[in-house]
């Protein structure tokens, strides 16, 4: 357990430290505000003609039901914040190859699976600030998405910007363009700045496992039922859904945490209660910590016997012991 919270502190730093994305410069805050010239797309003209009409009108052509299933955000290098998004959409069937007509032995079941090709699609954003004056250049992105093999498969992408506003117009392509499903999206990057000295986590949430990286990614990249953060490959629950007998690690990063003069350390309390109707139902003991990680097991039991089916809320109540402040927040889960 302490080398795993020891890793999370070093891909804390070097997240911090280094930037995320060798394509992903921070935006020029003086052309933020002011216009620039008229956008020159990098996208295929097909789905830019469509996002182009997406954002104008606030509607968007979605035959695959695609949606947003989670955002959460992250320190990022000079100020920025490291965004993550998590996406579904409705299962989509290969195409079958055409058979010759003069077939006459049944296909093995290798033949069988060989005689279907999964549909190749692209992930292509667009991210519109709310904030700028018009005419504005978006930042665009496209990365290929995984195959999915399940319906409940979760994709996820990530970019690092300033904090503001925005609104993300996400298109999801064939490579022939003719499946296309797009997305409007409305999200607002927090900013983490230190110089706020606000005490506060980043991300918050429950995840299966957390592993370390040989290499950072440098691009745009879609990933399937994971995302990476820095150095760490972050494997997230994503909908918070749970059998009584898993143990899903509460995960998060503290900002704005006071450091003790005579140790250099930090002094932090995290007190866990989880409710059902208001009430408590399960009171964990306090957790004593001088690093700005949490990292504990969660053990859904109630005197000695697992907690009933239903929907529960954790809440958490984290105490800056050197600066005296408290903040609280909460996370919703069910048991299955």
């Amino acid at each position: 357990m302490r080398t795993k919270i020891i890793f999370l502190c070093v891909m804390y730093v070097l997240a911090v430290t280094f930037s995320l994305s060798a394509t992903d410069k921070p935006a020029n805050k003086t052309q933020d505000k002011t216009a620039v010239k008229a956008p020159v797309t990098r996208m295929p003209v097909q789905i830019a003609s469509l996002m182009d009409r997406c954002y104008s009108a606030r509607q968007c052509d979605n035959v695959h039901n695609l949606s947003m299933l989670k955002e959460w955000f992250f320190l990022a290098p000079q100020g920025m914040t490291y965004a993550v998004y998590a996406f579904k959409f409705n299962k989509i069937e290969p195409v079958k190859k055409v058979e010759p007509e003069n077939k006459t032995e049944k296909q093995s079941n290798e033949q069988q699976a060989a005689a279907t090709i999964p549909l190749s699609y692209h992930l292509y954003v667009r991210i519109y600030s709310k904030t700028a004056a018009p005419p504005q250049l978006p930042q665009e992105r496209n990365a290929p998405v995984p195959v999915q093999d399940k319906a409940n498969d979760v994709f996820t992408f990530a970019f690092p910007s300033m904090p503001d506003k925005y609104v993300l117009i996400v298109s999801l392509a064939s490579m022939d363009f003719t499946q296309v499903s797009t997305l409007i999206y409305d999200t607002e990057l927090p900013s983490f700045s230190i110089a706020d000295k606000l005490l506060a986590p980043t991300a918050l949430f429950l995840l299966n496992d957390i592993k370390k990286l040989e290499q950072a990614d440098t691009v745009f990249t879609v990933w399937k039922n994971y995302f990476h953060y820095g150095p760490g490959e972050i494997v997230p629950y994503f909908e918070n859904k749970f059998q009584s007998t898993e143990q899903p690690i509460l995960f998060m990063q503290i900002i704005g945490v006071a450091v003790d003069k005579d140790t250099s350390a930090n002094k932090i309390e995290y007190t866990l209660v989880i409710k059902k109707d208001d009430k408590e139902v399960v009171k964990f003991k306090p957790v004593e910590s001088t690093l700005p990680v949490f990292y504990q097991p969660i053990k859904f039991i109630k005197e000695g016997k697992n907690l009933e089916k239903g929907d529960y809320i954790m809440v958490i109540t984290i105490k800056d012991q050197v600066a005296d402040k408290k903040y609280e927040t909460s996370v919703n889960l069910s048991i299955l």
